[in-house]
């Protein structure tokens, strides 16, 4: 499954939970998210990726962009869609900005559930 394929399938499911999601193409600044969502009141971004190892590789001025919308208070969550075993994992960056966290990691079936599962949790948080 390509980037672009995991993508229509997490727009599908976020959709299904009544997540307002717009895919972004731009071609001004590099390194914006993929999708910008609003759910629960709450605003965030996410990166996909599709990966053939277990390594999320993040381009230079993707990890800046993350980094400032991060500093700023924003959310922006990298969700990678893993082909050598059918899964989906859901990432965010850590607080050093460099680095970045797996929250879950989830086959794919499964996936759409907990990711809405987290973004719940997430409005629960001052």
């Amino acid at each position: 499954m390509n980037e672009r394929i995991a993508s229509k399938y997490i727009l599908t499911q976020l959709r299904k939970e009544k997540v307002h999601c717009q895919r972004i193409e731009s071609v001004i600044d590099q390194g914006i998210p993929d999708i910008n969502c609003c759910a629960y009141g709450m605003e965030f971004w996410i990166e996909m990726k599709s990966v053939k190892a277990n390594k999320i590789n993040l381009r230079a001025v993707q990890m800046a962009w993350h980094a400032k919308r991060a500093r700023a208070g924003g959310m922006v969550l990298i969700i990678a869609y893993h082909n050598n075993d059918d899964t989906f994992s859901l990432s965010t960056i850590q607080n050093d900005y460099k680095t970045l966290k797996e929250i879950c990691r989830e086959p794919k079936k499964e996936f759409g559930g907990k990711l809405i599962a987290f973004i719940k949790y997430l409005t629960t948080l001052e």
